[in-house]
């Protein structure tokens, strides 16, 4: 059992921030990040001319069929592992459940994924602050893990100041964080097997870059994919706009240059590797708020579910 006290100066300062992130700056950021958006598809697109037209839609529809199920399964047995490491026993449906329209709610101005599981987490009869913490440490574990795996892959590309400065700050976050998550969950054994489980995300999420980069006809390599890996766990960081919308792809692109790769292919891929997932998570999640009207309200805690 996490002991919450113990983290109330971490944790409070998140929730007074949710709270005094008003609806104005998040329509500003939203069209901040939508003019970004659409200014580097209007670039990519006049770079890349014959990219959509030539597109192998074999690729899309094994990333369809394959990476991101089986990401899904991953984060779904994932939150019933944070569960077990707060002393409650999560049912699969209900995993299944607040794993998906914690997906879907990542479309909203806010870190709705991380909300849902929270209030998922506390409707299973943990408590909100445990939730925090516990979503917490996953998410660092996801960013240090994704830092270490693409700095490995830029070692190998030889771009060794960028391998540097990735490796050494993923593996120091990564210790930090197993050290905090030994010291107040008492569950050594459970966040190494909640590792295990991001390290398999990180690596499927390389896979689905490297076949959208088959899909436009790169000439890219998997390792040169690996390397994007970081910037879905730093566009993720960025929530006050819609699961880094932009942010992800801006990233990726600048990215691109040190790796070999054509800075518009590189906003494209990551840019076709996001509508992909939506296309899939968004209507099952869809169909779960319509089966039961206000299930997504009543996932999100009151107070900071509204999207202004």
């Amino acid at each position: 059992m996490l002991r919450s006290r113990t983290f109330t100066p971490i944790v409070a300062p998140l929730f007074d921030w949710l709270r005094r992130n008003h609806s104005p700056i998040r329509r500003l950021a939203l069209c901040l990040a939508l003019a970004v958006l659409a200014g580097g598809l209007v670039f990519s697109l006049q770079e890349q001319g014959d990219a959509l037209a030539d597109m192998d839609w074999r690729y899309l529809a094994l990333v369809v069929a394959l990476p991101i199920p089986l990401v899904l399964l991953f984060t779904i047995l994932e939150y019933i592992l944070m569960g077990r490491l707060l002393g409650r026993a999560l049912g699969f449906a209900h995993a299944c459940e607040v794993t998906v329209i914690g997906v879907a709610a990542n479309m909203l101005p806010l870190p709705g994924s991380m909300l849902v599981r929270m209030a998922g987490l506390k409707a299973a009869g943990a408590g909100l602050r445990d939730g925090a913490v516990a979503s917490l440490f996953v998410f660092l574990v996801w960013l240090a893990l994704a830092a270490v795996y693409s700095g490995i892959a830029v070692a190998v590309l030889a771009v060794s100041w960028l391998a540097l400065l990735l490796v050494a700050s993923g593996t120091a976050l990564l210790i930090a964080t197993m050290l905090m998550a030994r010291r107040y969950t008492g569950s050594f054994g459970t966040m190494t097997v909640l590792a295990a489980m991001r390290l398999a995300v990180v690596v499927l999420e390389a896979i689905r870059i490297y076949l959208c980069f088959r899909a436009l006809g790169a000439e890219a390599s998997f390792v040169q994919s690996s390397a994007l890996t970081v910037t879905t766990a730093l566009g993720s960081a960025v929530s006050i706009v819609p699961a880094g919308l932009g942010i992800r792809e801006v990233v990726a692109a600048a990215f691109s240059p040190l790796l070999g790769l054509a800075l518009s292919v590189g906003f494209l891929a990551t840019l076709l590797n996001r509508l992909l997932a939506m296309a899939v998570v968004l209507p099952v999640a869809g169909l779960l708020i319509l089966r039961s009207p206000g299930r997504l309200g009543g996932l999100l805690p009151r107070g900071q579910g509204e999207p202004g």
